[in-house]
């Protein structure tokens, strides 16, 4: 596995049945490579290796160990929530399950980066029963576009992975390190047809260490109105929280006034600021370092799509922070 793994938890949480649970394994071609069924009690959970669950499943590398990419879908009677880990030998990073309950036609990643230590992953999935063609776009907090519009077609169950910088065509500047790139992602359903696309991004930062790392993960959304809440935001010398927001309106002329409030834990408003972002525009920040410990609320007169993140000064932290809408 390359010293390589993934965890998955899944709990029943409240009821009174217990979950029977199906963990399909598939490959990036949407090939099922192998089920395993799980019997969860009410109120009860399980944590399950990947590479021991599905060990009669996964092809040998040839080297003494087993060697497979691609994804998992969980089916249930019942209702249960779930989450992965993904563990490498420089870091670790945890996504949440994500329903297949809210079709869309536009799915956004409010933030990329690489170069300068840092790299990005898109991983998306079509877990539909048709084919689905679609349009992925970088673009960068102006709107403008980074690299190559990418138009692909997935197969049902097929799956795309593929580093951010490699599935535009972004050549960069060759020194070392090389410039920093951030931006967001807009992936447009072909005819604009609801449907329930699946992804994620992953962002990796090295460092200051020779060998450590850290990395994130959040799962790719529509835009909502809102409000959205940022649980946790701390400042200060060791930790830093940021923030990244998208307006993907694209057929109106209309800006979309976001209204950011730095809270304290005790409810006290320790900075605020309005912030107009024009159509395809996005907004990025750390927060203000008068925050040392609380919340963020954002409230928006447009959908919009966040995403926050916790990490450490020397880059050796890096985790996302649950953008809820309460």
């Amino acid at each position: 596995l390359g010293h390589t793994d993934t965890l998955v938890t899944i709990a029943r949480p409240g009821g009174f049945l217990p979950a029977g649970v199906t963990l399909d394994l598939f490959g990036l071609d949407g090939v099922r490579a192998g089920s395993v069924p799980v019997s969860l009690a009410a109120n009860r959970s399980i944590t399950l290796r990947v590479s021991e669950a599905f060990r009669d499943f996964l092809p040998d590398n040839g080297a003494g160990g087993r060697t497979f990419e691609g994804y998992i879908r969980l089916t249930s009677p019942v209702g249960v929530v779930a989450w992965q880990r993904v563990e490498t030998p420089l870091f670790a990073h945890v996504l949440e399950a994500q329903s297949l309950a809210d079709p869309a036609s536009v799915v956004l990643a409010p933030f990329f980066v690489f170069g300068g230590g840092y790299r990005s992953t898109l991983n998306l999935v079509n877990p539909t029963n048709e084919a689905i063609a679609v349009e992925i776009t970088a673009q960068r907090a102006s709107g403008e576009t980074v690299g190559q519009v990418v138009a692909r077609t997935l197969e049902p169950g097929q799956a795309i992975r593929s580093d951010v910088q490699a599935l535009f065509g972004v050549v960069q500047t060759a020194i070392f390190p090389a410039p920093v790139l951030d931006g967001y992602i807009r992936i447009r359903v072909d005819g604009s047809q609801a449907v329930s696309l699946v992804g994620n991004v992953e962002v990796a930062s090295a460092g200051q260490g020779a060998f450590t790392q850290s990395a994130m993960s959040y799962s790719l959304g529509p835009a909502s109105l809102g409000p959205w809440i940022l649980p946790l935001a701390l400042g200060g010398a060791t930790y830093y929280s940021g923030l990244a927001i998208v307006n993907p309106n694209e057929l109106l002329a209309v800006q979309a006034d976001v209204t950011i409030e730095f809270m304290r834990t005790d409810g006290t408003v320790a900075h605020a600021e309005v912030v107009s972002l024009s159509p395809h525009g996005q907004y990025a920040r750390v927060l203000p370092e008068i925050l040392e410990s609380g919340y963020i609320r954002i409230r928006s007169t447009m959908p919009i799509r966040v995403v926050g993140t916790l990490g450490t000064r020397d880059a050796t932290g890096l985790e996302r922070l649950p953008s809820l809408e309460p």
